[in-house]
């Protein structure tokens, strides 16, 4: 069912009086094309009608939220009181402080593994980095690139884009992982991104830093490698020169991916 509006969608929890109600996140366009600031969170339901549908319907209600921080706690908990639980995507190492921690959940991010998995060893790219590097935002990841550069690596990456809310095809994002040897990831405060797992399922080595809050969910060493920014550059090197190595530690963390966070462990 096409749901267009929020009277859609009240109309069909009449009709099937559902147990539960999972929304996500949205990130709306504007009149002119681009994304809604950053710290603007909102569901895909106005607040009135979840009200409507918690209070009057009596439906629990569940809200999915990526990349979220702590400084975001205060703006959902004032926003979105009607809210049994709150599911944490892309989550941190520090945990925020909450009134109602009982209220929050943190999981990894689902992936449609229909899309996202691996295409064999077929991979002609030795190293990728499928995330943004555009824009003074990002300037540590390109400084890591450099530094690969430097060593005579050469980082497959998407193409570069002026406006920061412009996004790589979906189709063209997941390509980079699964013709890739090795992948790297950045993430700031231990950060859980949901390229942990894209990268698993698609079969590539996933080089991590260290301290990620990855390891509470993958082994380090067995599913994927870790680095600091002092050794990132020999880790790459040496698993682009020892590739048995590489293949079995990327087999392993596939396997892992596909056993214990496939959609329906999620």
């Amino acid at each position: 069912m096409a749901w267009t509006t929020d009277d859609d969608v009240v109309a069909f929890c009449r009709q099937t009086r559902p147990d539960l109600l999972v929304l996500s996140e949205v990130r709306a366009p504007d009149v002119d094309g681009h994304s809604l600031p950053r710290n603007l969170y909102l569901s895909n339901l106005h607040p009135l009608t979840l009200s409507y549908l918690r209070y009057v319907m009596k439906i629990p209600l569940v809200l999915l939220w990526y990349d979220t921080s702590g400084d975001d706690f205060p703006r959902l908990e004032a926003r979105y009181p009607m809210v049994d639980l709150h599911v944490i995507l892309d989550h941190g190492n520090v945990q925020p402080y909450t009134r109602q921690p009982e209220k929050y959940c943190y999981l990894w991010t689902p992936q449609d593994t229909r899309i996202v998995r691996t295409l064999g060893e077929d991979r002609p790219i030795g190293v990728s980095f499928a995330g943004r590097l555009e824009t003074e935002r990002y300037v540590y990841r390109r400084q890591f690139v450099e530094q690969l550069a430097d060593r005579g690596v050469s980082v497959a990456t998407r193409p570069p884009t002026a406006d920061e809310v412009s996004h790589l095809p979906y189709a063209d994002y997941i390509a980079l992982l699964q013709r890739a040897k090795i992948t790297l990831n950045f993430s700031t405060h231990g950060q859980l991104k949901g390229r942990v797992f894209e990268a698993l399922h698609c079969g590539c080595l996933l080089l991590e830093p260290e301290g990620s809050r990855a390891a509470r969910y993958v082994d380090p060493g067995v599913d994927y490698v870790e680095y600091t920014p002092d050794t990132l550059a020999d880790r790459v090197l040496y698993y682009l020169e020892h590739d048995e190595e590489r293949r079995a530690i990327a087999q392993h963390g596939h396997a892992r991916a596909v056993h214990d966070y496939s959609p329906r462990a999620f």
